[in-house]
């Protein structure tokens, strides 16, 4: 992971890049989900969530980021034949079985994160209460999927919280701090 080549080590320096390594490698997907994602007898456990696989139609994986793909795939072998489909938009693709994997730019998006994110909001759409959605939103998920709510060049930047900058847009009051405010005039 680390070129200890390029880098003139002492047994202090060999030590604290051993820490590095260790922990950039506790901190991938795989390992994180093998420890907290986990399907025993029909049952999804996350965390301390537990779903019953039977009790939903379809099951879903939705979302987008930087480690999307990692944890779809992920998702994907350990959810086996209980997982209907799902999409993801991620720059770091992987094979994920049913999920839509779509490959998008990173850091500026591009027509293919537009692309996916309009399939997985459509995706997402479709789903009613008898589906399960299992949401990865990873570091850059904000900005993979770069679906404008606005034509390109329109976009206001919002005001300061319980003001906009046109009147018509003011919002009525704003809880700041547990209080309740009026708008600043």
């Amino acid at each position: 992971m680390i070129d200890r080549e390029r880098i003139r080590t002492t047994d202090r320096m060999a030590t604290a890049l051993d820490a590095v390594e260790a922990g950039i490698d506790a901190a991938r997907p795989e390992n994180v989900l093998r420890d907290s994602v986990d399907v025993t007898d029909g049952m999804l456990t996350v965390g301390d969530s537990a779903f019953d696989l039977s009790s939903y139609d379809d099951v879903l994986v939705l979302g987008g980021g930087n480690a999307a793909g990692r944890i779809a795939s992920h998702l994907a072998a350990v959810l086996g034949p209980a997982l209907s489909g799902g999409v993801v938009v991620t720059d770091d693709p992987a094979a994920a079985g049913p999920i839509e994997v779509v490959e998008g730019a990173h850091p500026v998006p591009s027509a293919a994160n537009r692309d996916g994110t309009r399939r997985l909001l459509e995706t997402a759409r479709a789903a009613d209460s008898d589906t399960l959605a299992v949401v990865a939103v990873t570091g850059g998920g904000s900005r993979r999927g770069g679906a404008a709510r606005r034509p390109p060049g329109t976009h206001r930047r919002p005001g300061p919280v319980g003001r906009a900058d046109r009147p018509d847009q003011r919002r009525p009051e704003a809880r700041l701090g547990g209080e309740r405010r009026s708008p600043r005039p």
